[in-house]
């Protein structure tokens, strides 16, 4: 209709008609440009909020089970403490030996920190990251992940470097187990094969528990790093201005 009237005009060289008519069609379709504009920023303005929503889930998931699993592993390697001064002072009272027991049974079993990456992958691998609104949260999420990945890299290491130790360990002493106890539960000295008097003398078995236990000291403190750094992401997170 409007392009109709706009050649009529120009054939009846109306020109303030011409002029209006092409004004109209400008407007309008800056207008449709605009809305388009405005559509995709509130679909973008959308997802981001779900993204931030689904990551803010994943990180609180991470950090109850990483304090969980913090104070476990430092159960343990207190208990591993008690098996070295046993073991150094060769004198195992009798009310510390099933805590004794307990102690070799846990001996470097430690739970290695991952972090609930479902909606971080999602986010790199889609792009979507590279559009967020704050940047300094996406710098922040990149930090995360590097030095997540950074101090995953350092434990698988030392995981290797004690499976040496670990073996002797079991090599010199066993624990009956006939099922499952759970990871808290202890053991009692009855339950144990070996015996403490040629387990004392034994400085290679010494120094074996001694790195196992050094291992789960070093494992609790790249979790408490990990812990930090996704505590810190979460309390960027949080601080969003609402929508």
């Amino acid at each position: 209709m409007i392009l109709r009237r706009l050649a009529e005009s120009i054939r009846e060289q109306n020109w303030f008609t011409v002029l209006l008519e092409v004004l109209i069609v400008v407007i309008g379709i800056f207008v449709g440009l605009q809305v388009d504009d405005w559509n995709r920023a509130r679909i973008e303005q959308d997802e981001e909020s779900e993204y931030l929503a689904r990551l803010a889930d994943d990180l609180r998931e991470f950090i109850e089970g990483t304090k969980f699993d913090i104070d476990w592993m430092s159960k343990t390697a207190r208990l591993g403490n008690n098996v070295m001064q046993s073991l150094e002072a060769c004198d195992l009272p009798k009310d510390q030996e099933n805590d004794f027991a307990t102690g070799l049974y846990r001996i470097g079993k430690v739970v290695p920190f991952y972090l609930v990456r479902g909606t971080l992958d999602e986010l790199k691998s889609t792009g979507k990251l590279a559009t967020f609104s704050n940047s300094k949260l996406k710098r922040k999420i990149n930090d995360a992940i590097q030095e997540y990945e950074a101090h995953r890299d350092i434990v698988i290491d030392l995981r290797g470097r004690m499976a040496p130790q670990i073996s002797y360990i079991d090599s010199r002493v066993g624990i009956r187990i006939t099922g499952p106890i759970g990871g808290l539960a202890k053991v009692s000295i009855d339950e144990q094969i070996g015996d403490f008097d040629e387990l004392c003398k034994d400085r290679q078995f010494l120094l074996a528990v001694t790195a196992a236990t050094n291992y789960s000291w070093n494992q609790i403190e790249r979790s408490l790093a990990v812990l930090k750094i996704v505590e810190d992401l979460e309390a960027v997170l949080t601080a969003q201005p609402p929508e």
